[in-house]
């Protein structure tokens, strides 16, 4: 037999070994990995889990898509839409993103030629542009955590209104940031006198 028929050969039995491994680990692991995440306040996270557990006929399911809906999450708001458990508020939010942030819908991750420019445009003062990459993090387009908070942060400072939503509503669940609820409160109001109200009656049904 010669080498390359036994390179071929060792080749499949490895491919075989793998995807045996794969299927032996536990499903309670990505399961624990994806409650974990969810926790700690990762909107797509709390995207699959919701829809996860509303595919297991239960309905804390519906929680966990609102508040990634309120972060801005796409896919959970459209889902809630699906379901008829939106609100007119979220509605009124997803023309906001759609408006706002062009690449929202895109199925893959940005390339890094666009975060180059996204990250020229908000470094030069463009706010809405600094929302944004907080949004883009949101929708699991290829913007970490760490970066997507400096720009949301930056977003706020700027009295970006729905920026101010977004980081209020860190400090309300206590998300990258220790939960501080009055600190939160002041960032909502905020963002209402810059011109957006998102937050009260969506908020409340959270509490």
């Amino acid at each position: 037999m010669s080498r390359s028929n036994n390179f071929m050969i060792i080749s499949r039995l490895y491919k075989a070994f793998i995807s045996i491994t794969f299927l032996l680990i536990p499903t309670s692991l990505f399961a624990d990995e994806l409650i974990k995440d969810a926790a700690d306040g990762k909107p797509h996270a709390q995207y699959l889990l919701g829809r996860e557990l509303l595919g297991n006929n239960n309905n804390s399911g519906l929680d966990y898509l609102l508040i990634a809906s309120i972060q801005g999450h796409l896919k959970s708001i459209l889902l809630l839409d699906s379901l008829n458990k939106s609100k007119p508020e979220l509605a009124n939010y997803k023309t906001i993103l759609s408006s706002q942030c062009r690449y929202i819908s895109q199925t893959r991750e940005l390339s890094d030629i666009k975060k180059k420019e996204l990250r020229n445009n908000g470094n030069t003062g463009d706010v809405t542009t600094q929302f944004c990459m907080w949004i883009y993090y949101v929708n699991n387009l290829g913007i970490q955590k760490p970066e997507a908070y400096t720009w949301l942060k930056q977003a706020a400072g700027n009295n970006h209104p729905e920026g101010l939503l977004g980081l209020g509503l860190l400090y309300h669940f206590g998300y990258i940031v220790p939960k501080e609820k009055s600190k939160a409160t002041r960032l909502f109001n905020k963002s209402k006198e810059s011109g957006f109200n998102l937050s009260g009656g969506l908020l409340r049904g959270l509490e």
